[in-house]
């Protein structure tokens, strides 16, 4: 079995073939978050990445995170919840069927 370090340079050696700039002076956050959205870019999700796991299952275990499709960076100490509060959405609340 690939170990992380191994799995995220086939990552990087697979998408540059395809023109994806992942080398340079990224943070690791920044490289993995290149990587994620090359992924759906590429629409490569449930492609094979190698005989037993797709592209999706590989990013998973190469980061301990799920394959996300989101069109912003997750804050990960925000809950879903927290986040529409901050907003002061309260469309289909109840309460307030106008959404104001």
């Amino acid at each position: 079995m690939s170990t992380p370090s191994d799995m995220e340079m086939s990552f990087i050696r697979t998408l540059s073939v395809n023109g994806v700039i992942l080398s340079g002076a990224f943070s690791d956050e920044e490289r993995r978050e290149r990587i994620r959205v090359a992924i759906y870019q590429q629409r490569l999700a449930v492609e094979r990445y190698s005989d037993q796991l797709t592209f999706a299952q590989a990013y998973q275990r190469c980061y301990d995170r799920p394959l996300e499709l989101r069109r912003v960076p997750r804050d990960e100490h925000q809950r879903p919840t927290d986040f529409l509060a901050s907003r002061g959405d309260h469309a289909g609340d109840k309460d307030n069927p106008s959404g104001q």
